[in-house]
């Protein structure tokens, strides 16, 4: 689906080699994973990542691929990266965007409700 198009986390420069370890260990039961660095800067950078794996009908390639995502996101939430970066959270990442942000996301909601009380600016992302 469109809103799964973008496999990107970011993380420091301390972790992002981690994150791709734990990433790619994690992600290859289901295809080989390849990544690229992005948008570096002095503290880190968006680490994005390119799975190729066994093709079957849609309905079994889409749920391959949520496992995979879903895994690997896990994966680098436990390696320390972040879900929120220069290209937002998006519906691919946010379960794991509202994990990283634990009693925070109540904080965010309360933002979104002040600045947006009729609920019209990207209505559903950021779990809000």
């Amino acid at each position: 689906p469109p809103e799964a198009q973008s496999r990107e986390v970011a993380a420091t420069w301390e972790r992002a080699f981690e994150v791709w370890e734990r990433v790619r260990e994690t992600a290859a039961p289901y295809a080989f994973v390849s990544c690229h660095f992005a948008h570096a800067r002095v503290e880190g950078c968006a680490l994005c990542f390119d799975f190729v794996g066994p093709a079957g009908g849609l309905e079994q390639v889409e749920r391959r691929y949520d496992e995979l995502w879903r895994a690997a996101l896990a994966a680098a939430r436990a390696a320390g990266a972040t879900f929120s970066h220069h290209q937002g959270v998006g519906l691919a990442r946010l379960n794991a965007f509202k994990g990283e942000l634990g009693d925070g996301a109540r904080l965010v909601r309360g933002l979104k409700a002040s600045f947006d009380p009729h609920g019209i600016m990207n209505p559903g992302k950021l779990g809000a």
